[in-house]
This record gives C-alpha cells, structure tokens and sequence, in this order.
C-alpha cells in the first residue's frame, strides 16, 4: 500500500510539473492575421459541431477574394436532404486591428447584406464543405428563404429584418493557436452589438497561404 501511494504522488507531481511546462494558447498577433488573409484555403468546423466550412481567398488584381461553403443541418423541416450547402462569393474588406483586444474588427454593411442575399443555396445528402455530384442546386440564399417563408405563412418583412440584424453592424475577430490533435487554431467571431458568438476551429491540414 506505501509503495502504491509513493507511486500515485510521483505521478501526481509529474503531471502537474508536466501541465506547468506545456505551452500555453498564443492569441494571433497582427501579422498571424495579415497571413489568414492571403491567397490559400482554411477549412473549418464550428463549436458546437454542427457546421463545416472551407474559405477560399484569392487575389483578383489587388482585391483579396473569398469563395466561403459552409455545410449546415437543414432549416427546412419538410426537405428530404438533410443538409444545406451555402457558398458565398464576395470581395474581402479585412478590417482594423484592435491592439487591445488583439483582434480584427470590421463594420458590415449593405453590401454584405446583398453578398449574403446573392449566395448560393444546394441541397445535399452530407455535410462535406464542397458540392457533391448528387447535391441539388435550389437558386439564391434570398430566394430560397423567400420561398420558405411564404410556404410556412411567415412574414418576408421580418426575414428582411431578421437578415440585416444578423449581418449589419461591428463584427470582431480574435484567434489563437491551440494544443489539439486536429486542429490548428481557433477564431471567435463576436457580433458587438449583441454578442452573440460563433466558434471556427481551423483544422491543421490549413493551407495558410
């Protein structure tokens, strides 16, 4: 029994010298985000897991473009696909740098309001970031809404509303480097006005430019 109670102390001691050593999360600096916004694809996950997500960002002359697919469950409850795919094309406006919180924050504005509005909508059978040979094209993000809408008897004006409450306004972005198996790094995206929170964990295989 005294040999097996030596034996757990020595561990518990290692452990916690080993848990005082290990490196702790590193928040992006500047030029970590000068690097995520360069030609190259970063591929994601949300916290919780319900979403999965690929940015595509190149260069159009001096323009810095993304091509954003995000795979989502369905919001419809009367679709026979189970998941949505949204891809989003639009030209990257990348914000200031906020040496306080040391993160990126960008104000959104009409025209992510119609970059949102004009992204395309696919219905699928899996929840893979990238178009399936079976996925099913249903047209614009707005219109498949729209049709939603007036199939479930709800009002377009409130989806309108709904709409720019969810994209206007200050977004900020603050990431770090994390100690994980598979991913890479994570940003939190907080929409200022509300607060509410999104989650991207970026997996490792990310091609950083």
């Amino acid at each position: 029994m005294r040999i097996a109670m030596t034996l757990a102390l020595s561990l518990a001691l290692a452990f916690q010298a080993a848990a005082q050593t290990e490196p702790k999360r590193r928040a992006f600096i500047e030029a970590d985000y000068a690097t995520f916004f360069s030609p190259g694809i970063r591929q994601y996950a949300t916290e919780p897991a319900e979403r999965q997500g690929i940015l595509a960002f190149s260069r159009r002359g001096r323009d810095l473009m993304l091509k954003h697919t995000e795979a989502m469950p369905k919001w419809d409850p009367g679709s026979l696909y189970p998941f949505v795919k949204v891809i989003l094309s639009n030209k990257v406006e990348i914000g200031s740098w906020d040496n306080t919180t040391k993160a990126r924050v960008y104000r959104a504005n009409e025209a992510d309001v119609e970059a949102k509005k004009n992204a395309v909508v696919w219905l699928s059978n899996n929840k893979r970031p990238e178009i399936s040979a079976n996925d099913a094209r249903v047209g614009t993000l707005w219109g498949y809404n729209v049709s939603l809408a007036k199939r479930y008897r709800t009002d377009v004006n409130q989806l309108e509303a709904w709409l720019r409450r969810e994209t206007m306004g200050i977004v900020s972005m603050g990431c770090e480097f994390v100690r994980d198996a598979t991913y890479e790094f994570e940003c939190v995206h907080t929409h200022l006005e509300d607060g509410a929170k999104q989650i991207h964990r970026y997996l490792k295989r990310t091609d950083m430019g």
